[in-house]
């Protein structure tokens, strides 16, 4: 789990990068600097924990689904009433 953390932790930052690039490829004046320390608070470990727990939410939903799916199709097989 720590180098998914890390893995995102580094996602997190390369988007910030990527913002400031496009940001500046708009407005060629804008201040870089001013941009990397935003006067708002990002929390990253708050941002990765609520990216891994949405990993964590999709995987058990297409569990859900795929388990759902097979047992449905093994009460078909089973049932003497089906055509």
């Amino acid at each position: 789990m720590v180098a998914l953390h890390t893995m995102i932790q580094k996602g997190i930052r390369t988007i910030g990068v990527q913002l400031i690039m496009v940001y500046q490829s708009i407005n060629p004046h804008a201040d870089a600097n001013s941009m990397r320390v935003p006067p708002f608070i990002l929390c990253n470990d708050e941002i990765a924990t609520k990216i891994a727990g949405a990993m964590s939410e999709t995987a058990h939903r297409r569990y859900m689904a795929w388990y759902m799916e097979q047992h449905v199709i093994k009460l078909a097989k089973h049932d003497t009433h089906a055509t």
